[in-house]
């Protein structure tokens, strides 16, 4: 399964993830939102934050 690459948060707490670019502008217009920011991160890297 191929992981989404479009993060979109909305409404101060509300994030969807997204496969497509098209899936996430229709989503947006659906719901009618006005306030939101879109992002587009092709590759996601886990990072182990260890106190030294």
């Amino acid at each position: 399964m191929e992981e989404p690459e479009y993060l979109l948060t909305y409404n101060a707490t509300g994030y969807e993830w997204f496969q497509t670019k098209e899936e996430m502008l229709a989503f947006i217009e659906e719901n009618q939102l006005h306030s939101y920011e879109a992002l587009y991160i092709p590759e996601a890297f886990e990072v182990d934050f260890e106190e030294e």
